[in-house]
């Protein structure tokens, strides 16, 4: 995958706010498509980067982000703090 500047912005918003839903790292990254910070949380969930610890859609409510322990390598060694 490649790192973009909204990939960093993202990682940013969720290391400086864990348990941010879609919409807050939606508005917060400056990303104004839902479809597009859907996609890319998806990607970067599947490459291990965040993790999803709210219930999400199959109950209705908001997912809650979090960087897992490669997520924080990450945003540490591209020097992603906002």
């Amino acid at each position: 995958m490649r790192l973009t500047y909204r990939t960093l912005m993202v990682l940013s918003v969720i290391a400086a706010e864990p348990g941010a839903s879609n919409r807050h790292v939606e508005e917060a990254a400056g990303i104004h498509d839902q479809g597009q910070i859907s996609k890319l949380l998806g990607r970067l969930a599947k490459l291990g980067l965040i993790h999803n610890s709210g219930a999400g859609q199959p109950k209705g409510e908001c997912n809650a982000w979090t960087l897992t322990g490669r997520g924080q390598e990450v945003q540490r060694a591209l020097g992603a703090d906002r």
